[in-house]
């Protein structure tokens, strides 16, 4: 790959990356983990308000993170590709290695 293309790589991993950077949006994959939901659905299952849903599904949706579709008068809401769910489990796992590693070491210095 050339340099631009690598450039333009970053920028756009680094995009996809913020994506993840806002609890709401966390919850919101979590809560669609390996299911399709209805957004009525997702909006009773996560507890947010519906302009709080509808801003962050909608900018999921426009970084290619959530796909959507209309059966009948319904919008239903997915992941769009299962790589996201791998990526976001992975960060999940480092984060609570961290936590446990740094309870660890609060235990030890507290004795």
């Amino acid at each position: 790959m050339t340099e631009f293309k690598l450039d333009e790589l970053r920028k756009i991993q680094a995009e996809a990356c913020k994506t993840f950077g806002n609890p709401k949006r966390l919850l919101i994959v979590e809560t669609l983990w390996d299911k399709e939901l209805s957004y009525s659905t997702l909006m009773q299952k996560t507890g947010l308000d519906k302009v709080t849903l509808t801003q962050q599904t909608t900018y999921m949706r426009r970084k290619g993170i959530l796909v959507s579709r209309r059966v009948g008068g319904t919008l239903m809401l997915a992941v769009a590709n299962t790589k996201i769910l791998t990526a976001f489990g992975l960060m999940r796992e480092v984060v609570i290695d961290k936590i446990k590693k740094d309870h660890e070491l609060l235990s030890v210095v507290s004795r």
